[in-house]
């Protein structure tokens, strides 16, 4: 499972409001501390491959963008 902070300052406190204490040892979770779109969008040539555009569009430096849901690739 990924997720990512949102406005939640604190990754453990957020964790333990989210999942279980004892959860299955399968599990495995992540907290991105940025956005998790950033993570996705960092990955240039698979993410507009997967999109369907060129890479060329996409910014060089997708964690300087404050809020990557809300801007365009």
């Amino acid at each position: 499972m990924l997720t990512d902070l949102d406005d939640n300052e604190c990754a453990p406190k957020y964790r333990f409001e989210i999942v279980p204490e004892k959860m299955n040892k399968n599990l495995i979770f992540q907290i991105a501390v940025r956005e998790v779109e950033t993570w996705l969008i960092a990955d240039k040539s698979n993410f507009a491959s997967y999109i369907g555009i060129s890479k060329d569009l996409m910014k060089d430096e997708p964690e300087l963008v404050s809020d990557p849901k809300d801007h365009p690739v």
